[in-house]
C-alpha cells in the first residue's frame, strides 16, 4: 500500500497465514455491502434491534472496515468517524465539547461487531482490527478515540485502556434505549501506558500500529 494512502473510505482485512496473519487493503463496493451485512446480523438478527436499514448517514463520510476469513467470508466490521466527518454518532445524544480537550483531533469508534464464532479476544480478528484502528490513528494524526459502549461489552475497551467518562451516560434511542457509557482513549504516549500496564499488545503499538501499511 502506498505510504500516503489513508483517509475515509472502505478497507478490507483479509485473514491468512504467515506474519502478521492478515493483509489490509483498500476495499470495494462488495466490502461495503458485506460490512453492513455483518452489522445487520449482529445488531438485528442477534441482538434484536429493529432498523429499517443497517446503513446511516455516517457511512458515507466515515471509514468502514470489513474483516474476511480465509474463505473470504465477512466476519467482522468497524466504523471510524474522523474529526473532519463530524458530527459523531454520539453527538445525536450528548455534547462532547466538555469531554474532548480543546484542539483535539478525536475520532469516534462505532458499529464494532464480530460474528459470535470469532469473538475470542485472543483471535486474530481483534488484533487485526485494532492494528487497523491504531494504524489509521497514526496516519490521520488522531489525538483520541471516543466511543459509546453498552455495559455488557465495555470490558473490551477497558482492556485497551479506554477510560470511562463519568456523568455522560445516555439511553441510545436507536438501540432500544439501551444504556450507553462514554469511553475515551488518549493516544499520546499510549505505548508508554501499555508498557506500564504490561499489556500483551504493546509490541503492536511499537511497530506503529500497522507495520505492513
Amino acid at each position: 500500500m502506498p505510504p500516503n494512502d489513508s483517509g475515509p473510505g472502505i478497507w478490507r482485512i483479509s485473514l491468512g497465514n504467515g506474519k502478521p496473519g492478515w493483509k489490509i487493503v483498500r476495499g470495494e463496493e462488495a466490502d461495503r455491502i458485506d460490512a453492513l451485512r455483518v452489522r445487520q446480523q449482529v445488531y438485528c438478527e442477534e441482538l434484536g434491534y429493529n432498523w429499517q436499514s443497517p446503513e446511516d448517514g455516517l457511512d458515507a463520510r466515515g471509514t468502514l472496515c470489513v474483516v474476511r476469513n480465509k474463505d473470504e467470508e465477512a466476519i467482522a466490521s468497524l466504523r471510524i468517524v474522523g474529526p473532519e466527518a463530524r458530527p459523531y454518532e454520539i453527538e445525536r445524544f450528548i455534547s462532547v465539547e466538555h469531554i474532548l480537550p480543546p484542539d483535539s483531533r478525536a475520532a469516534e469508534l462505532n458499529r464494532f461487531c464480530i460474528l459470535p464464532a470469532y469473538r475470542r479476544m485472543s483471535s486474530s480478528v481483534h488484533v487485526a482490527l485494532f492494528t487497523f484502528m491504531f494504524g489509521l490513528a497514526r496516519r490521520e494524526r488522531f489525538s483520541h478515540f471516543i466511543l459509546a459502549s453498552k455495559r455488557s461489552i465495555a470490558a473490551i475497551y477497558r482492556y485497551l485502556l479506554f477510560e470511562e467518562v463519568k456523568g455522560y451516560e445516555f439511553l441510545h434511542s436507536e438501540l432500544a434505549d439501551s444504556p450507553h457509557d462514554i469511553y475515551l482513549l488518549e493516544l499520546h504516549n499510549l505505548v508508554d501506558r501499555y508498557k506500564a500496564a504490561s499489556h500483551p499488545w504493546v509490541r503492536l503499538l511499537e511497530q506503529g500500529g500497522a507495520s505492513q501499511w
